[in-house]
C-alpha cells in the first residue's frame, strides 16, 4: 500500500508540474489545469500536494468582463483562512487579466463564508451590497469603468 501512495504522489507532483501556478503566498499555492480564466483553480498547501480545496470563476459577460466566484475549502482545512487568502489571490489573478467586477453570494446562515467575504470586502472597499431572499450579494469592482452586475 505504501508503494501505491508513492506512485499516485509522484503521479501527482508531475501532474501538478504541468499546471499552471496563478499563485500563492506562505500557506497556499492555487494552479490552473488549463489557460482559460473560467472554471475551478485548486488549492494545494504551499509546496505539497496536499489538495485543501478549490475556487472557481464563472463569467457572466466576456465582454464586459464580470463573473461569479466560488468556493469550497475541505472539511479537515477549514478555520485556516484558506478561502480568503485564495480569493485574494484568484481576484489580483483575474483583475491582472482585466476581470472588471466579480461576484460572491452566500446565504445567511452560511457564517464562515460570510465572515470570508466581510474580511475580503474590508481590503476591498469598491463593494455593493445587497440581498435577495435569504442570500447576501457582493459585488467588488476589480477595475475602472464598472457598471452595474446585470
Amino acid at each position: 500500500e505504501q508503494e501505491i501512495d508513492k506512485i499516485d504522489q509522484k503521479a501527482l507532483k508531475i501532474k501538478i508540474k504541468n499546471w499552471n501556478l496563478i499563485g500563492s503566498n506562505e500557506n497556499i499555492d492555487i494552479y490552473k489545469t488549463d489557460d482559460l480564466l473560467d472554471g475551478d483553480y485548486f488549492i494545494y498547501l504551499h509546496g505539497t500536494i496536499e489538495e485543501v480545496g478549490y475556487i472557481g470563476y464563472d463569467p457572466k459577460n466576456k465582454l464586459t468582463k464580470y463573473g461569479d466566484i466560488s468556493y469550497n475549502i475541505y472539511t479537515e482545512y477549514q478555520g485556516n483562512n484558506f478561502a480568503y487568502q485564495a480569493l485574494c489571490i484568484l481576484s489580483a489573478y483575474l483583475k491582472k487579466n482585466k476581470v472588471r467586477l466579480i461576484r460572491i453570494t452566500s446565504k445567511d446562515d452560511n457564517i464562515p463564508s460570510l465572515k470570508t467575504i466581510e474580511k475580503y470586502s474590508i481590503n476591498n472597499p469598491n463593494v455593493i451590497k445587497s440581498k435577495n431572499h435569504n442570500i447576501k450579494i457582493y459585488d467588488f469592482k476589480l477595475g475602472p469603468n464598472v457598471l452595474r452586475y446585470k
